[in-house]
């Protein structure tokens, strides 16, 4: 996904974001069927990130909540000099 985003300055940056959704509540018969699926899930993350050329940022989430805006701009802004100005609703 793309995301354009302010500073607390007021700079304006753009930045290409991988999302990873894998779900805590995946579930099967087994304990052990369960974590195979969810490995398998990030292998092949793993594999999918090393084939995207420029993307910015990599996001892993588990829960719904992780994946709404304020906090996917809170994780990405962190690697940055300066972090997102989460006030804008940009």
């Amino acid at each position: 996904m793309s995301i354009e985003y302010t500073t607390k300055s007021g700079f304006a940056r753009s930045k290409l974001v991988y999302v990873t959704w894998i779900p805590d509540t995946i579930s099967r018969a087994t304990f052990k069927e369960s974590a195979r699926v969810k490995s398998t899930g990030l292998l092949q993350s793993g594999v999918l990130r090393s084939a995207f050329k420029g993307v910015g940022s990599y996001v892993e989430a588990n829960q719904p909540d992780e994946l709404e805006i304020g906090n996917v701009l809170e994780r990405i802004s962190r690697r940055d000099r300066e972090e997102a100005d989460l006030t804008t609703g940009r």
